[in-house]
C-alpha cells in the first residue's frame, strides 16, 4: 500500500466516507481482457421453418465433412460450426434504453446538489436540505414507476 486518503462522501444523505487507496499490484491479464462479450444469438429466428431448415443444412453439411479422433478437436469444431452457422441467420435486435431520467429528474438532482454544498457551508440549512432531498427521491421514483409501468 502506497497512499491512503478520505473524502468526504456523496450527496446521498449517509455519513460514509470514500477511502481511496494506491496499491501497487500485478493483475493478470485475463482480468483485462474486457471485450471478451459473448454474442447473443437471434434464437427466435430458429423457431421460423426455413431458418430453421437452413440452419439444419449447414451444421449437417459441416460436422459431416469434419471428423477427428481428439475430443477437443471435434468439439472445436462443432462449437464453429454452430457460430457460423447462426451468423447466417438474421442478427440480434438490440432493444434500445428507455430514458426516463428526464429534464425534470436532472433539475432537481442539481438542486439537491446545490441545497447540499449550502448545507456544508452552513449547518443551519440541514433541514431545507432534508425537504429538498425528500422532494427529490419523490420525484425521481416516481418518474421511475411511470416509466416501468409503460413498459
Amino acid at each position: 500500500m502506497q497512499n491512503v486518503r478520505t473524502f468526504r462522501g456523496a450527496g446521498i444523505g449517509s455519513d460514509h466516507m470514500l477511502v481511496i487507496a494506491k496499491i501497487k499490484q500485478e493483475i493478470p491479464i485475463i482480468i483485462n481482457k474486457r471485450n471478451n462479450k459473448l454474442k447473443k444469438w437471434n434464437i427466435e429466428a430458429l423457431r421460423k421453418d426455413k431458418n430453421k431448415e437452413k440452419y439444419n443444412e449447414n451444421t449437417k453439411k459441416i460436422i459431416s465433412t469434419k471428423k477427428s479422433p481428439d475430443v477437443n478437436k471435434e468439439w472445436d469444431s462443432i462449437k464453429t460450426t454452430i457460430e457460423a452457422s447462426t451468423e447466417l441467420l438474421e442478427p440480434t435486435k438490440h432493444e434500445k434504453r428507455r430514458n426516463w431520467f428526464d429534464d425534470e429528474c436532472r433539475k432537481a438532482a442539481q438542486e439537491k446538489k446545490q441545497a447540499r454544498m449550502k448545507m456544508l457551508e452552513d449547518n443551519t440549512r440541514i433541514e431545507q436540505y432534508k425537504q429538498i432531498q425528500n422532494s427529490t427521491q419523490t420525484k425521481i421514483r416516481n418518474t421511475l414507476r411511470v416509466a416501468q409501468k409503460a413498459k
